[in-house]
């Protein structure tokens, strides 16, 4: 469900009038997230982290289920399903559910109208539990999915996501799981400064990447795109695309084999620091503008 207003939006999760200009503050966080993610998926821009299933799966508007549970709170989940098959006496447990808001106070939700003073029996244990579940994984989460969604689609329209499962849409956001491919990557990079793919240092730099571990090549693509993972149909829609501009601080003369040497332990070096790549000699400084 999408809220055309915030107005609809706290009227619809009974959000207390002392409360409303926190909230406003949180839809307006939650809004521009939503924003930034559909800026990412409409220019093809790839993100680093991925979004739990659960929440994916909400945001194409489906309805969790019981044994979906376990993925958000297993703790919980496990304890529903001992109250389950408990056949003894249920004391002191009530129709509520306790819930945690942005600012860390807890407070107590009645699962139905008068839920403090309904007692969980054996006979109502088993709607009890479905209570609790569509608590946890519709009702709670409802006013942030509906504020993500509202800025998500200021530019991607809603029917679109719905065309992708959880795992097809985080693919889509982050990139596939595929190793890196150095020869696809290498013929769509772009160079400036002077570089051209047909230079000496240009072609020992793809000699070194090409024999870069698995994690290597996937820390290389994160240093220069902010993303470990490539896109998810090859590296021609990679936007913007990898450049490699020619940056001379200080001419070196070294040979092809000490100069090949030099090149692995500069970019294995730079792969664990957080300082822009440096090669001393006509260096290839990779930008990613």
């Amino acid at each position: 469900m999408v809220f055309s207003s915030k107005q609809q939006l706290k009227k619809a999760i009974c959000i207390p009038i002392r409360q409303q200009q926190r909230w406003a503050t949180a839809f307006r966080w939650w809004s521009s997230l939503g924003r930034i993610v559909g800026k990412a998926l409409y220019e093809g821009i790839l993100l680093e982290y991925n979004f739990a299933p659960l929440f994916v799966s909400k945001l194409v508007g489906r309805y969790a289920f019981l044994d979906e549970l376990s993925s958000l709170d297993v703790e919980l989940y496990r304890n529903l399903m001992y109250l389950k098959h408990y056949e003894g006496t249920h004391q002191s447990s009530h129709w509520t559910s306790q819930s945690q808001r942005s600012t860390g106070e807890h407070s107590i939700v009645e699962l139905r109208p008068g839920g403090s003073h309904i007692a969980v029996t054996n006979e109502n244990k088993l709607q009890y539990i479905h209570a609790v579940a569509d608590y946890k994984l519709n009702r709670q989460m409802a006013a942030v999915v509906a504020a993500f969604l509202g800025g998500l689609s200021d530019l991607i329209q809603p029917e679109w996501l719905r065309l992708f499962n959880p795992k097809e849409f985080n693919q889509l956001l982050s990139g596939g799981e595929q190793d890196v491919d150095v020869e696809d990557l290498r013929a769509h990079t772009q160079y400036s400064g002077g570089y051209s793919d047909s230079d000496r240092t240009i072609q020992m730099f793809w000699q070194v990447v090409a024999g870069l571990s698995r994690e290597e090549k996937s820390q290389l693509l994160k240093f220069v795109t902010s993303c470990s993972r490539p896109p998810l149909l090859g590296f021609k829609h990679l936007h913007p695309p990898l450049t490699i501009h020619k940056v001379i601080m200080l001419r070196l003369d070294v040979t092809d084999v000490n100069g090949g040497l030099y090149l692995i332990e500069k970019i294995r070096h730079q792969l664990l620091a957080t300082s822009p790549v440096g090669v001393q000699a006509p260096q290839p400084a990779i930008d990613h503008p």
